[in-house]
């Protein structure tokens, strides 16, 4: 299933971030309209990161910390990152 409803009319990029030796990968998307874009989110936490906290942020099995959030088309994903730190300033720092 595509939760991210990713198609022709999506750009997306997935870096790796670096930030006090702790490493997270960031992957930014920009939709057609903001409305695909918050059910994107809505599915993230639908169907990757139910236990997100209030912040949208959570800790996963893994032990390395997801957040998601959306502005307007674009919707930014951090994923296992080694800290809740890391995850929080990349998704303020892009949003």
């Amino acid at each position: 299933e595509n939760i991210l409803g990713l198609t022709a009319n999506t750009d997306a990029v997935l870096a790796e971030y670096e930030m006090n030796h702790a490493n997270a990968r960031l992957l930014l998307i920009r939709y057609p309209d903001p409305g695909h874009a918050k059910t994107a989110l809505s599915n993230i936490f639908k169907y990757y990161i139910p236990e997100a906290d209030q912040r949208r942020i959570a800790r996963l099995e893994s032990n390395k910390w997801a957040a998601a959030s959306v502005k307007c088309c674009l919707l930014a994903f951090v994923l296992e990152a080694d800290s809740k730190e890391i995850a929080k300033r990349l998704l303020e720092s892009i949003l």
